[in-house]
Parts: structure tokens; sequence; C-alpha cells
């Protein structure tokens, strides 16, 4: 089965052939294991090792350099079952390991005649950790497919140091001189692969074996390969030291080659994939091991290292992809934000760019399109552009890793207390924050603000759980101060507000769930402030519901602000008929964001029927926003602010159950009046969908009936005709769709005569006609007999619609309606024009 299901099964059947593989390995080693403690001999071991050798050899065949995707997957899916099951290297704790397999760990505490062990243990391990097996998956390290490369790489870290195939000195300088070479591609993937390759030799050679590796100086292609490689070194502690310093040096050197042709360093040099290897080598570095506690000074030092390389990134890669005709970090800004405790990230570090530096050195003026768009000028060729602007977001996206990175793992000094040393203080983690802040103030590029909000992030979780009260207290000052610099009117309005709400949001999702949550609630009382105030200017308004829209798009921040979702919704509603275009733009996506979090609406905006909240739920949560609804349907001066009041109503989930609700009665009457009178076709529209929602299953007939009865007799007043024909078709499809009862056709005989006149011709505009059409429709499913005591069914069916006549302004169709009682069939012909 498992040839055959290696291509060709679907994504179900494969993941359940994967836990009966799973079982078959468990079930084997068990019943050796137990063999083995009754004296058995080591045939059985032998038998079961060759079936290991045989699915370890199938499974590398599969991972040929053209495989399909869904082939190689599967593949390694199934090779890390086997070194889970069957693996000695893997796991030595057990930890993260299926039950099976940790019960197969337990047994294999139990004495084992050690020639017995020795057998399976070692055909076994021959097998699964070959030299073949090392050579392909380090082969599929540069696969195109990202799933393919991290379960790779994820299976070579279990391999054992040095890796098989990789213990002499000429593999090693090739694994890591490939490694760079694909480093240094401008290709996501390649570098992503390269970063890999030389975080795998930093992991099995300089910090499991402290092998020192040598590189050359500088960054050019032909300086930077492996000059030596000491596999007994005299330090063999400093060895990962030694190497993170010669990275951080290769960095700078990219960054100095950045300063002098920005052009060339992007299409030849890029230093993201640089950053890349950092990041995935810090997250392997132990800040408690031994070769780390050996040289505190220069692991703090490396720290330091670090952070300023982001900072020298940053100073050239923000002027590309940031917005200079919109500058949010003017001097105005920098004296708010100086105001409010907040600092200009250049300030914090003099002298952070190298001697050199001039990012505009060819001319380069990146300006922002109507799109939202950074746009390099001064080049003619478009794709020395794109590569530049690519270049720089993918910088800033591994510097704000790396430093999310570093500020998740390395121990802070402040929460240390003289135990252990710290390798971040204070003043450090406040320079990244500022770092942070200022990319999203800076920045327009939506991949840049989407990560270094997740770092910000990060950071704000970080330091939310620490005990060090100073620590504590840090984002909840960098909230009030973004909040400050919303007030100071010295922020300008940018589409959607840039990264502001993004770093707002980041500080807020730094608060678990197990903490009291007390900002989300301080940060909305003080955006609805703003949004109220009048005397609040323009741009923090619309800055204040930008925030208000980010925060309503996090379900989990909506918990601890949901008594806010009243004033929040009345504020967006009254935003609709503002006379400035940015206060009406932002209150509609405000409104929508808020919408869809308080009624559970899916993505797509559609009800969902397991999460909707009916009339009585929604107004029993948020009772302030009844009598504001009630004034506003009661006016009805503006379509403007009448219709997200009533798309509000329409979204309601229709009740199921006969429960009355004061609110509901109270507002249907509003919504009938509203939507027969409405010279609006959207507006008599939605009205019908929002009469529904608010009719009892007891009113419902009574209510059909009394809108059939109030049908006018003149049918030139189209608008209210059209109006309450549609609040008729809204409820009978529902009352369709809910299995009411049927009603009697006495009951819809002015309704039946206004649809099929006795002289067949009836001159209506088009959208009542179609109206007129849906009604017959679902008539035709629901008519029942005229009273109870009778017992045979009279239905209609619809049975032929034909073609209009001719495409002119007066056309005519002509549909039949089959009537059936017993045997007795009447077909009547009726004649629309339309």
């Amino acid at each position: 089965s498992i040839p055959a299901s290696i291509r060709g099964s679907t994504s179900a059947c494969q993941q359940r052939l994967l836990k009966l593989v799973q079982q078959v390995l468990c079930r084997i080693k068990i019943s050796i294991n137990a063999f083995y403690k009754k004296g058995g001999q080591a045939g059985a071991a032998l038998d079961a090792s060759q079936f290991v050798e045989w699915l370890h050899e199938f499974l590398l065949d599969c991972m040929y350099p053209s495989a399909p995707y869904e082939r190689v997957v599967f593949a390694l899916s199934l090779y890390r079952i086997l070194l889970d099951v069957c693996g000695t290297v893997a796991h030595p704790t057990g930890r993260g390991l299926p039950k099976e397999v940790r019960e197969i760990r337990q047994t294999e505490q139990a004495p084992i005649p050690e020639t017995d062990q020795d057998i399976w243990m070692n055909s076994v391990d021959d097998a699964l950790f070959s030299v073949r097996a090392t050579r392909i998956l380090v082969q599929n390290l540069c696969s195109q497919w990202d799933n393919t490369r991290e379960e790779a790489y994820a299976l070579l870290s279990r391999f054992p140091s040095p890796l098989p195939g990789y213990q002499e000195y000429a593999d090693v300088c090739a694994l890591i001189n490939n490694g760079f070479k694909l480093m240094n591609s401008i290709r996501m993937r390649e570098a992503d692969a390269g970063a890999l390759m030389i975080t795998l030799a930093f992991d099995k050679f300089m910090w499991e074996l402290g092998w020192n590796v040598v590189l050359g100086a500088g960054a050019r292609e032909q300086s930077r390969v492996v000059t030596d490689v000491q596999t007994q070194p005299s330090l063999p502690e400093a060895s990962p030291l030694l190497f993170v310093r010669q990275m951080l040096e290769l960095v700078r050197s990219q960054i100095l080659l950045a300063s002098q042709d920005v052009f060339d360093a992007s299409r030849n040099y890029p230093v993201y994939g640089s950053l890349m290897a950092l990041r995935y080598m810090i997250k392997l570095v132990d800040f408690n091991a031994p070769q780390v506690q050996q040289h505190v000074e220069d692991w703090q030092q490396v720290v330091r290292d670090m952070i300023l390389c982001t900072d020298q990134i940053s100073s050239y890669t923000l002027s590309m992809i940031g917005d200079p005709d919109v500058q949010l970090v003017t001097s105005g800004v920098a004296e708010a934000m100086s105001a409010v405790g907040l600092r200009l990230h250049s300030s914090l570090i003099p002298d952070q760019s190298p001697a050199g530096f001039n990012p505009d050195r060819r001319g380069i003026q990146p300006v922002v399109d109507c799109r939202g768009h950074v746009v390099i000028e001064g080049t003619d060729d478009d794709d020395d552009e794109n590569v530049l602007v690519v270049a720089s977001w993918l910088a800033v996206k591994e510097m704000t890793m790396l430093l999310a990175n570093l500020v998740e793992l390395v121990p802070l000094a402040e929460e240390q207390q003289g135990v252990t040393p710290g390798f971040l203080t204070q003043r450090e983690v406040s320079h990244i924050a500022d770092l942070f802040i200022h990319i999203l103030l800076s920045t327009k590029h939506n991949g840049a603000v989407e990560k270094a909000q997740v770092a910000f992030s990060t950071l704000c979780q970080r330091l939310l759980s620490s005990e060090a009260q100073s620590l504590f207290e840090l984002p909840g000052k960098w909230l009030t101060s973004l909040l400050a610099l919303v007030q100071s009117n010295k922020l300008q309005t940018l589409r959607r507000s840039a990264g502001l709400p993004f770093a707002v949001v980041a500080i807020l999702k730094g608060e678990t769930p197990s903490m009291p949550t007390k900002m989300v609630s301080r940060a909305f009382q003080s955006l609805m402030e703003n949004v109220q105030a009048e005397s609040s200017d323009v741009e923090a308004k619309v800055h204040s519901l930008n925030i208000i829209k980010a925060i309503a798009n996090e379900s989990t921040l909506m918990v601890d602000a949901g008594e806010f979702v009243s004033d929040a919704l009345q504020v967006a509603i009254r935003g609709f008929d503002d006379e400035i275009w940015g206060i009406r733009n932002s209150s509609q996506q405000a409104y929508a964001a808020l919408l869809k979090r308080a009624l559970g609406l899916r993505s797509d905006g559609f009800i969902d029927p397991t999460r909707g909240v009916t009339a009585s739920d929604f107004f029993a949560r948020y009772p302030g926003i009844e009598d504001f609804i009630h004034d506003q349907l009661d006016t009805a001066d503006t379509t403007k602010t009448l219709y997200p009041v009533l798309l509000l109503i329409s979204s309601f989930r229709p009740p199921f159950e006969n429960h009355k609700c004061r609110a509901a009665e109270r507002l249907s009457r509003l919504v009938q009046s509203v939507g027969c009178a409405a010279p609006s076709y959207g507006i008599r529209h939605v009205a019908a969908r929002a009469l529904a929602p608010l009719v009892s299953i007891t009113q419902r007939q009574d209510v059909i009936e009394e809108l059939v009865a109030s049908l006018p007799s003149n049918l030139s007043v189209s608008n209210s005709l059209h109006g309450t024909m549609l609040q008729i078709r809204s409820l009978l499809d529902l009352a369709c769709k809910a299995q009411d009862p049927r009603p009697c056709r006495h009951k819809l005989v002015p309704l039946i005569q206004l649809l099929v006149p006795a002289e067949n011709c009836w001159f209506v505009p088009p959208t009542v006609a179609a109206t007129g059409f849906d009604i017959l429709e679902i008539l035709m499913k629901m008519v029942g007999p005229d009273d109870e005591n009778e017992s045979e069914h009279e239905l209609l069916s619809l049975i032929h619609i034909s073609e209009p006549t001719r495409l002119l302004s007066i056309s005519y169709a002509v549909f039949c309606l089959k009537k059936k009682k017993k045997s007795k069939i009447m077909i009547d012909e009726v004649i629309i024009y339309i």
C-alpha cells in the first residue's frame, strides 16, 4: 500500500496510512523488545531491520530531484516516523513523541543483552543515518517548496554529529560554501536554502563538536569562502561565538556595499540571506549552555552588534520602502514624539550609518503611487526598481524577525537578579521597541508592516509576562505615547493610517488571556473620546477610526472591548454622513469590522447559523443601541445613515423559536414604513431583508396578511408597491424555509389578483414584475387548502416561461401555471408586458 499511495492518494488517505505505518513499526519494536527479554535470538531483529532498511531505501528513492511535491512530502513524513520509532539519536527524553513511541522508549529501559541490542540498534542506525540519506536530505534543502526544506532540515538536525558523509575537511567546506552561494541569491527560496545549510553546519560542527570554521573577509563572492576548518581548536567552546562574529562581519560588509551602490548590492549582495542565517542560528543558541556562559561578555557584545547592524540596515531600507511624500517621521512629529515619551529611532545610537553611506547616491527618488505602492524614480530599468523594493522589504522582514528572536530567547538583565548574567538591558529593549515603532510609522509596504507587527507583538508579550516591574510597565508606556501621538495633530492622514493601527494592536495582543487585561479598554476609551469630541482634528478622528477597525478585526481583543461595541457602532454609523471623505471611508471600514465581530458574520459577509445572534440576543447584549436605531429609523432624513442601520438589522439571525422581543416589535413597524416609502431601490431592498428577522414566528402570518391588505390599488405608485412586495417576498421566503403552516388561499386573494389580473394584461416596471415572479414561485411551493376540513390539495406549478418577443423597451413573455385538483388540469395563460 505504501508504493501505491506515495503519490496518487488523497491527503486524508495519506494521513491514515502514516498513522497505520507508525502503529505497525511500534508493534514491531515492542515485539522485538519482548522477544529479547525472553532470551530470544537475534534472527528476529535482523528480519525487522531488513524491513526497516527496505522502507528506508524506498523512501530515499522517492526523493529524487525532479520528484513531484506530493511524493517528496509524503516520503519525508514517513522518514520522520521511522526516526521517531526506530532511531536512537533523536529525542533522548521522549518529549514531543507520540504515545505509542513513548511506550516504546519506556520498554527500552528494560535490560537487554548488549550483543542483541547492538545488533538491532546498529543495523537500524546504519540504515537510517547513512551517507546516502544525508546527501539526499541536504539536496532537498534546495527544494523550491518551503515545506520540503523545513522537513528536510528537521530530519537532518536529528542526525548524529558529524553528519554522515561530511566528516572530511573538504566536505564541510563544500557544504558551507554552497550555503553561502545560495544565501547570496536574490531569490528568496534559494537564500532560505543557503541559510539552512549554514545553520546546519553551525549546529552539527561548531555548536556540538566545537569545530572552528574560518571565513574569508568581505562580502564579495570570491572572498566569502571557507579558508580553514579546525577540527581541534584551542578553545572549542568559542567556535560558535567566532562563527557568529564572522557572520556579523559579513553583514557589515554588505551594508558598506549598499552604501556605495544600493542597486548593485540589492542585486548581487542582498543582506536578507545573511540575516536569515543569523536568525536561524540564534534559535539554536542556548544562552545557559557552557559555550555561552564561559564567554558572557563576548556574547553580550555580539547581541549589541546585531542590534547595531539592524540600525544600519533600517537606515537605507526604509528610505526605499517608506513614503517620502507623506512622511510620518518629520520634524513636527519628532517634537510630538519627544513630548509624549517616544524618541526618534535615529537619535538612539549616534553615528550608526557607515562612513560614506548615501542611499540617494544615484538620484533615487522613492514615491508612492495612488495605489499605495512604492515606485522608485531615477532609473529607467523597471527590473532594477523591483529588485530594489523587494530586497529592501525582505531585509526589513528578516531584520525584525531577528530582533524578535533576540527578545524572545535572550535572557534580560533585569530578570536575572544576579543569578545568571543578562544579555539585553532595559535600554536596549527600549531601543528595539523604538526601532519597531519607527518601522511601523515610516513604511507603507504591507509585508514589512506585518512582519514588524509580529516582532513588536512578540516583544510586548515577553515584557508583559516578565516579573520585573520595570519591564512589565514598558508596553503600557508605549501605548500611552502612541495614543497621545494620535491626538497631537502631527500625523498626516495616510491610506488606512499605514502602520499606526498595527503598532497599537501589537501592544494590545501582548496581553495574554492568563493576565488581567486593562490596556484594551483603556485604548478603546481613548479612541472613542477622540472620535466623539468636536474639538478633535480630522486626522485624529481618521486615525482613531482606523485603529478601532484594526482592533475589531482581532477576535481576542474584542472580548475585552465588548462594552464599547454599542458606542463604536453608533459613531461609525454617524460617520457615514460626514462631509469629509476620509472620515466617511474610515467609518465604513470600522463599521464593517464591528458588524462582523458583533454579529458573528462569516468572512464573506453572510450570516453563520451557528454563531449568528437574533434581535433579542443583540439588544440584550448591547442595550444602548436600541434607542439610537429607533431614532435613525424614525427620522429617516438621510439614506447615508439609514442604509447601515437597516443593514445591521438585516444581519440578525431569524428567530427559530416562539419568542417575542419588545425591541423587535418596536422596530418592525418603522422598518415597514421606511421600506414602503423609500425612493431608493437599495433602501427598499435592505428594508425587506431587515423586516424578516424582526417578526416572530407567531406574528409572521399576520404581518404577511397585513402587508397584502395594504397593497396600493393604484399601480402607478411603483415605489410603494415595490417596497411592499419585497417585504412580502422576504417573509414568504423565510416562512417557506422555516416550514411554517401553509397560508390559506382566501387570505392571499388580493395578492393573487394583483399578480394575475382578470384581463391578463399588466403594465408594470421591471423591478415590480421581477418581484412578482419571485412571489409566485414561492406561492407555488406553499399554497394550501381553503380551510382545515378540505382534504383535497390544489397545487400550482410553473411549467413554461417563453423568451421575450423582441429586444425593445416594451416586450412581453408568456408563462403558464398548471393547477391540479384530482385528475382535472387547468392551464391559465397570462401575458405580462415588461
